[in-house]
């Protein structure tokens, strides 16, 4: 699975680096299915990059109000390749 990596500049010009990885896909998936969209048909770039920022960062405060004190994103060109473990045998639903 691939992971989202790029950096949030925040309105007094602090600049954070996130790393999303499969938690903040899943994180994702959940606020797309809640605001009724789909995060892979291309039409929300923007808003799928930035709320994987916000959940790879664990923020405490809603996105919406998260949003509002962001100034920038600069995602990486090229995320890096996360090695995601199958399953183990415990785990899988029967």
């Amino acid at each position: 699975m691939k992971k989202v990596t790029g950096t949030i500049t925040y309105e007094g010009g602090e600049t954070v680096h996130f790393v999303a990885g499969p938690p903040a896909f899943a994180a994702l998936e959940a606020y797309a299915r809640r605001q009724g969209f789909v995060p892979t048909d291309g039409a929300n770039n923007a808003t799928v990059t930035l709320y994987l920022a916000y959940a790879a960062l664990h923020v405490q405060e809603g996105f919406e109000v998260w949003l509002q004190s962001v100034e920038d994103l600069d995602p990486d060109e090229d995320g890096e390749e996360l090695e995601v473990p199958p399953t183990p045998e415990a785990a899988r639903p029967e």
